[in-house]
């Protein structure tokens, strides 16, 4: 698990779907689409972190990698 602090944020890679479920939520938002609508084959393959606010905990950002072989 990753997990590093530093200001006003942290950043942690999800753990459970509930994690995941956050994640295609903001993504949603952001791209104005429905709720979890953005979702796609990726999600299962890649890693997610998460970075959320400290002073409140909200999620702000998220991202994926994708492990590469060789």
């Amino acid at each position: 698990m990753i997990k590093l602090k530093r200001g006003r944020y942290s950043v942690r890679t999800a753990e459970t779907q509930a994690d995941i479920r956050a994640a295609h939520a903001l993504r949603a938002h952001c791209y104005g689409l429905g709720a979890g609508a953005d979702r796609d084959a990726f999600d299962d393959i890649c890693t997610h972190l998460l970075i959320h606010r400290t002073a409140d905990g909200a999620l702000v950002c998220c991202f994926r990698m994708l492990p590469r072989d060789g």
